[in-house]
């Protein structure tokens, strides 16, 4: 029997967990921020929807970029992207040169990242179940508790965030989730494009 191995799984599983609950944290700490900021449920309002129409978008042409630029590339780039778009938010809110379409424009950004770096992810996690000894079905699982840890954990932790720190030192937490799930997605995933 061939060795197992589990790093490369549990790798990509930490950035898994790290990239829902980064979002899951945003998703609690953003409307804070923007109501903080701009004062109008209109301007939250239409920053939910900016960002609802750029992760739908992202999704649409999330696997494309994964078959042409390889997993690795669009996972890091995703995650850094993401996470400095997040950053920006409060670091243009702290130096007054934060404008509402400039906050906009910063969600839509980390938006349209998120679904191909999930992409990226998911599309590995077989191989890497196979390379560990685990059954698709089991993989799928175990991705799935991840992610519904992450989605109940995000909230309790991102209003403790809030509570102790505020909501722009929050998104700068969710930046930090980005990024280094951007990296370790990078060092465990393929660098080059499957060729057909």
């Amino acid at each position: 029997m061939s060795e197992r191995r589990y790093s490369p799984l549990a790798t990509l599983f930490a950035a898994t967990f790290l990239f829902r609950i980064g979002n899951a944290v945003a998703a609690l700490a953003l409307p804070w921020f923007v109501l903080s900021h701009t004062k109008s449920a209109a301007w939250a309002g239409a920053t939910a929807a900016s960002s609802v129409i750029a992760t739908i978008i992202g999704a649409w042409v999330g696997g494309g970029l994964v078959d042409r630029f390889g997993r690795a590339p669009v996972a890091l780039i995703s995650g850094v992207v993401g996470g400095v778009a997040m950053a920006s938010i409060p670091l243009l809110d702290a130096v007054g040169a934060l404008s509402n379409t400039g906050l906009i424009a910063c969600v839509v950004l980390g938006a349209a990242f998120d679904a191909p770096g999930m992409a990226a992810q998911d599309s590995e996690l077989p191989k890497l179940g196979h390379v560990a000894g685990l059954s698709v079905e089991r993989v799928s699982s175990l991705k799935a508790v991840i992610g519904n840890v992450a989605i109940l954990g995000g909230p309790a932790l991102g209003g403790a965030a809030i509570g102790l720190l505020g909501a722009a030192p929050t998104l700068g937490l969710t930046a930090f989730c980005s990024v280094l799930a951007g990296l370790l997605g990078a060092w465990v995933l393929p660098a080059r494009a499957a060729r057909t």
